[in-house]
C-alpha cells in the first residue's frame, strides 16, 4: 500500500473545501507578489490586469491593508468581476489611448500616484505603465510572464528610483496563504466559475476558448459511494460521558476507547465525502443539545411569507425577549453551525470545547437571556439548485435580520456580545444607533474582523480579544492603533480560542456590566 505523509501546516482545514484549496497555488503567488511589494495598511495599490493571478492579487492586497486598489485590463467583463471581489476603481486600457493619458487617467483615480505596482499580464505596455506610473521611491513587481526581452523607460525609473523586482511563482507562502483562505479574511469561491468532470477535460478548454466569463476551471471526479449514514448510531460512534466521541462496539453496541477514524477506505475522496456526511449529522446533534439546555428555535426572517423549510433558524432561550440582560454568540465561518465553534474539535477534542455549550450553560447561572445565531446558514436547496435565503444571505445579513425582528423590537437594555474568528468581522461592520446604544460588551476570540476607519469607534471602546498566542492568559498582546484591544487567549490553536479564555472573558463582560448597570442606577 501506498502512503503520503502531508505535513500538519500544508493539511486544510475542515471547514477549507477542496474546491477552495484547489485556489491554493495561484493565491500563493497573489501573497509573494504582495510581499515583494510590501503592501501594508494604507498602501495605494495599482494591478495591472485582471486574470487569475490579479483577481487573486487584488483579494490579497485588500487582506493586508491596502487602503486603495485600483486594477486595470483591456476586457471589461474582468473588470466587472474585480469590482465585485472588491477593488475600490477599475480602469478600462484601449489601445487608442496613449501611454500619458492612461498614466493621467489613473492618477486621477488614485487622486496620488500609486505606492506599488503590481503586473500580472507581462504586456510590453503594461510593464511601461507600471515605471511610468509608480511614485517616486515605490515599487514595481513583475509577475506576468512576457516576451524574453522588452522595451521600458529604465531611466524613468532610475532616477526617480523606483525598485523593480520580479516574482517568479512563490516562496514559503503557502502557510500564509492558507491562513487567509482558513481565517475567511479572503474568499476565492466567486473566482471558482465553472466545475467539469475529468472526462470532460476537453469541452472544458473548449469553453475557456469561447467564453469570456470563465475565470478558473476545476477538474473533478465523481462518486458513487454519496449515501452516508444519517445518525451517530448508524456511522458507529457516540458520545461519552466526557463529551468525547467514540466507536460504537458492533457486538454489544458499547462504547469503545477509540476515536473517530479518518482514513476507512484507501479512496480519499470517499474518507473526505464520509467526514462531511458525518459532520451534518453533527449539526443535527448540536441543534438537539441545544434544545436539551432550554433553547428553543426561531425562524428568521421572523415575519416572511416564504415556507419555514426555506428560512434560517436561530436558538433562543424562553426568557430571550423579556430578559433585559442578553448575551449573543456568533460561530466563525465555514461549515460550523448554531451552537459550534469548531467540528474538528467537535469530533476529534470534545463537545466542551467543541460547542457553545459551556458558553450557554454560563451565561444562564449569570441570569443573561440568549440568542445563538446561525450565520453560515445561508441557503436553501431550490429545484436542485442553492438559493440564498432572505434574511440570511450571508453572516452580515443574518445578524442584521436578527437585530431588526428579535434583539430590537425586545425588552433588553443591556447586550453583550460573543464572536468567534470571521463572528468578529460581524461585529466590525457599522451598526444602528440603537445597537450602539445596547451592545455593552463584545468579547472576541481570535477575531479575524477588519478595523475601519469609520463606524467602528464604539465597538473598539466596548471590547477585548482573545488571541491565539503562547504568552499566559490575558497577557497583553501588541494591537495596530485603532483596534480592539488584544490579550492572550492562553492557547495557540486557533478553534481551541473560544474555550481556553472562557472565564476570563466573562469576568470582563461582567466587570462592563456592573459599571454599565451602576452607572445607569446612579
Amino acid at each position: 500500500m501506498l502512503h503520503f505523509f502531508i505535513p500538519e501546516e500544508r493539511r486544510l482545514p475542515d471547514h477549507v473545501t477542496l474546491e477552495e484549496g484547489a485556489l491554493m497555488e495561484p493565491l500563493s503567488v497573489g501573497v509573494h507578489a504582495c510581499k515583494r511589494a510590501g503592501v501594508k495598511i494604507g498602501s495605494k495599490v495599482l494591478i495591472l490586469g485582471a486574470g487569475p493571478i490579479g483577481l487573486v492579487t487584488l483579494l490579497v492586497a485588500k487582506a493586508m491593508g491596502a487602503s486603495k486598489v485600483i486594477i486595470t485590463d483591456i476586457k471589461q467583463d474582468k473588470l466587472d468581476v474585480a469590482k465585485k471581489l472588491g477593488a475600490d476603481e477599475v480602469y478600462l486600457t484601449k489601445r487608442e489611448v496613449s501611454e500619458s493619458e492612461n498614466v493621467k487617467k489613473i492618477h486621477e483615480l488614485f487622486g496620488d500616484d500609486p505606492d506599488q505596482t503590481i503586473d500580472a499580464s507581462g504586456a510590453q505596455a503594461s510593464i511601461r505603465l507600471a515605471i511610468l506610473v509608480t511614485k517616486s521611491g515605490g515599487v514595481i513587481v513583475l509577475v506576468g510572464c512576457g516576451p524574453p526581452e522588452v522595451q521600458v523607460p529604465l531611466m524613468n525609473a532610475l532616477v526617480r528610483e523606483v525598485d523593480i523586482r520580479g516574482v517568479f511563482r512563490y516562496a514559503n507562502d503557502y502557510g500564509d496563504a492558507l491562513e487567509l483562505l482558513s481565517s475567511k479574511k479572503i474568499d476565492v469561491k466567486p473566482l471558482i466559475t465553472h466545475n467539469y468532470k475529468i472526462e470532460d477535460t476537453v469541452a472544458a478548454f473548449a469553453q475557456t476558448k469561447a467564453e469570456s466569463g470563465v475565470i478558473k476551471l476545476l477538474g473533478i471526479t465523481t462518486m458513487a459511494c454519496s449515501d452516508f449514514p444519517k445518525s451517530l448510531n448508524e456511522f458507529g460512534y457516540d458520545f461519552d460521558a466526557d463529551g468525547k466521541l467514540k466507536k460504537l462496539n458492533t457486538e454489544t453496541g458499547l462504547l469503545i476507547n477509540e476515536g473517530f477514524e479518518f482514513n476507512v477506505s484507501e479512496n480519499p475522496q470517499y474518507n473526505q465525502k464520509r467526514y462531511e456526511a458525518l459532520g451534518e449529522v453533527i449539526n443535527e446533534y448540536v441543534y438537539s443539545l441545544l434544545e436539551k439546555e432550554g433553547l428553543n428555535r426561531l425562524p428568521l426572517p421572523k415575519q416572511s411569507t416564504i415556507s419555514d423549510n426555506k428560512k434560517s433558524f436561530i436558538f433562543a432561550s424562553n426568557d430571550a425577549l423579556e430578559n433585559e440582560k442578553i448575551l449573543i454568540l456568533i460561530h466563525g465561518s465555514g461549515v460550523v453551525r448554531a451552537g459550534q465553534w469548531a467540528r474538528r474539535l467537535i469530533i476529534n477534542d470534545s463537545l466542551f470545547t467543541g460547542t457553545q455549550i459551556p458558553y450557554i450553560r454560563k451565561a444562564k447561572d449569570l441570569g443573561y437571556g440568549l440568542f445563538v445565531l446561525n450565520t453560515n446558514d445561508n441557503f436553501r436547496l431550490i429545484k436542485g439548485k442553492p438559493s440564498k435565503i432572505k434574511g440570511s444571505g450571508d453572516p452580515h445579513e443574518h445578524l442584521k435580520t436578527v437585530w431588526n425582528d428579535y434583539i430590537g423590537p425586545s425588552n433588553s437594555k443591556y447586550v453583550a456580545i460573543v464572536a468567534h474568528s470571521y463572528g468578529g468581522e460581524c461585529i466590525a461592520m457599522d451598526h444602528v444607533e440603537e445597537f450602539k446604544r445596547k451592545v455593552f460588551a463584545v468579547g472576541l476570540t481570535d477575531s479575524v474582523h477588519i478595523a475601519r476607519s469609520k463606524g467602528f469607534e464604539h465597538v473598539v471602546k466596548i471590547s477585548k480579544n482573545w488571541v491565539c498566542s503562547d504568552k499566559p492568559l490575558d497577557t497583553p498582546v501588541l494591537c495596530p492603533s485603532g483596534d480592539i484591544e488584544r490579550v492572550s487567549a492562553g492557547h495557540t490553536v486557533h478553534e481551541m480560542s473560544s474555550s481556553s479564555c472562557i472565564d476570563s472573558l466573562f469576568r470582563f463582560i461582567e466587570d462592563r456590566y456592573r459599571s454599565i448597570h451602576d452607572t445607569a442606577k446612579a
